[in-house]
């Protein structure tokens, strides 16, 4: 069930809002965050931090396939 609602916002989530990278050693930004992702559940705080913490993992695994794909070409 929460895979299915981390596919629903996939789109948003990782293309439209996106995250903040910036290239260390040269300081240029290379991509900005457009917008933030609301979470929040009515009746238990447990389930809002589960939602939040599997989105920030599929914005982490964003991150790495970038990086694992910047390693491959020198």
């Amino acid at each position: 069930m929460l895979n299915n609602l981390v596919i629903k916002v996939e789109e948003k989530l990782v293309k439209t809002f996106g995250y903040y990278t910036e290239d260390r050693i040269s300081g240029k930004i290379s991509q900005e965050q457009k917008g933030v992702m609301r979470t929040n559940c009515l009746d238990c705080l447990d389930r809002t931090n589960v939602v939040q913490t599997r989105l920030a993992f599929r914005i982490i695994d964003d991150i790495l396939d970038r990086l694992k794909s910047l390693n491959r070409n020198p």
